[in-house]
């Protein structure tokens, strides 16, 4: 798990769409790396057990988030799930 600087601004209140999509409370977080555990019906050439990376809006320091496909990548063989 990361933390950046828009993670920083949406807990000093700074990052104004933060409040105008999600509200408050808000869970922090926009990088994720870990392990597929469900898939849609869109799920490309992803499936359940696959290592992916990729991005949110807002959400992802929870132990699992909903993303779509769009948004995810495989991760390299040579990489860890931390490194990616």
């Amino acid at each position: 798990f990361s933390v950046n600087y828009a993670d920083c601004c949406i807990r000093w209140g700074l990052y104004e769409s933060a409040k105008r999509f999600v509200g408050w409370p808000i869970v922090p977080g926009f990088d994720i790396a870990g392990t597929i555990d469900l898939m849609g019906g869109n799920s490309g050439d992803f499936k359940s057990g696959d290592r992916v990376f990729g991005i949110t809006l807002f959400g992802a320091y929870s132990s699992r988030v909903l993303v779509p496909v769009e948004q995810l990548r495989k991760v390299p063989e040579h990489l860890t799930t931390a490194e990616a």
